[in-house]
């Protein structure tokens, strides 16, 4: 079958993003399908940077004293900064080079009226995986993420796709009538799963990630296996925070100089741009090979990223999950929906679980295998069922 997929594709430093866009491709290649990458991004749905920043300015503007002004203008020269650096950096990290070298790509689509009047033929169209229907996310429930375009006759299928954030009641007729012109529904996380049961969309699946439904071969080729590192280190890779603290800094400072241990460290856009956090310790723009071979090559995994312990969990790494405390830390249900799966809830850093307590404890790998394994077969069920 010939497949088109609607997915986020177009960030320049979020790695999660692009391998699970380039890992459903893999999966649908492998399965003797033809897909394709429907390159979608409206003017209308803002970078998370931008958004972020206008939300400072509106906050800061609600106080008319001196004081909220100055320090408004301050945050907001100070992300000008961030987001003018990111652009720079970004061009090292290739990651729209390695989406055309691995995947096939439609010609860009700016507006929903666009794609609607010259959607790409295909037998099937799949939305997901990502975040695909949150809206704190720049996408509004609109006809585009629940793929109200292309010939009626064209199966509709969503795959993995998370809400990442609550849905308030007041939007559930919309949800549900976008939902209802899709053929197939699966979800990836477990609230979203609940949420479409309670909505009447009773035959909707709980499926794994894209990232785990591939087989380990499919990133492995990109690793570099001979770039052994002169020291142990730990592997950090955060998103979304703002302050070391956030990081457990503390801790995690305390079990490197214990354990002889270096630190290296990436950070991507999410609702903040990237920015170093760890003082003495500069982020580096890694393109996606180098960022799988870090992992590869690390001794522990700390991360705030849900792809970042995916691929932890992947090469067998012991990690520590930290769970966001900002405004945003609704988002922490997607790791601890995979997490749950696989029996290793108990990796999620919290005041009765410390670091060292944590990477000390060893995992059972052969259980996580066994469990990935039956999620990952029902995974595949539904998809063959439906691609048929």
């Amino acid at each position: 079958m010939r497949i088109g997929v609607l997915t986020h594709s177009g960030s320049d430093d979020n790695y999660g993003q692009i391998l699970q866009c380039y890992a459903l491709q893999s999966y649908l290649k492998l399965q003797g399908h033809l897909p394709f990458l429907i390159k979608y991004s409206s003017d209308a749905e803002v970078t998370r940077e931008r958004f972020y920043l206008l939300k400072q300015f509106i906050r800061s503007a609600i106080s008319l004293v001196s004081p909220a002004r100055k320090q408004m203008y301050t945050e907001l020269e100070h992300y000008k900064k961030l987001h003018h650096i990111n652009m720079i950096n970004n061009q090292k990290r290739a990651f729209q080079e390695f989406l055309a070298d691995n995947v096939e790509l439609t010609k860009h689509y700016s507006t929903y009226e666009e794609l609607k009047e010259n959607a790409p033929k295909a037998d099937a169209y799949i939305v997901g995986s990502d975040q695909v229907w949150n809206l704190e996310m720049g996408n509004p429930i609109t006809p585009v993420w629940y793929l109200q375009f292309g010939n009626k006759e064209t199966l509709r299928i969503s795959y993995a796709a998370s809400i990442g954030r609550k849905i308030e009641e007041s939007e559930y007729e919309l949800f549900t009538q976008y939902l209802k012109g899709l053929n197939a529904i699966s979800v990836r996380e477990q609230n979203a799963y609940e949420l479409c049961q309670k909505l009447g969309f009773k035959n909707s699946k709980l499926v794994v990630d894209p990232t785990i439904l591939v087989p380990f071969s499919v990133y492995e080729k990109f690793i570099d296996k001979d770039s052994k590192p002169q020291k142990p280190y730990i592997f950090l890779y955060y998103l979304n925070v703002l302050t070391a603290e956030e990081l457990e800094w503390e801790q995690l400072s305390v079990f490197m100089h214990q354990n002889g241990l270096d630190l290296r460290t990436v950070s991507s856009s999410g609702y903040y741009p990237a920015q170093n956090l760890i003082l003495g310790h500069e982020n580096e723009c890694l393109t996606i090979l180098e960022w799988l071979s870090a992992i590869y090559h690390s001794e522990y995994v700390v991360s705030t990223s849900f792809h970042g312990i995916v691929f932890a969990v992947l090469m067998h790494k012991p990690f520590v999950a930290i769970p966001l405390r900002n405004q945003y830390s609704g988002g922490n249900v997607r790791l601890a929906s995979l997490l749950e799966s696989i029996g290793l809830s108990d990796r999620i850093f919290s005041s009765e679980r410390s670091i060292e307590n944590i990477l000390a404890t060893s995992i059972d790998w052969n259980m996580v295998e066994r469990l990935l394994a039956a999620n990952w077969a029902k995974s595949e069920e539904f998809l063959k069922e439906i691609l048929q």
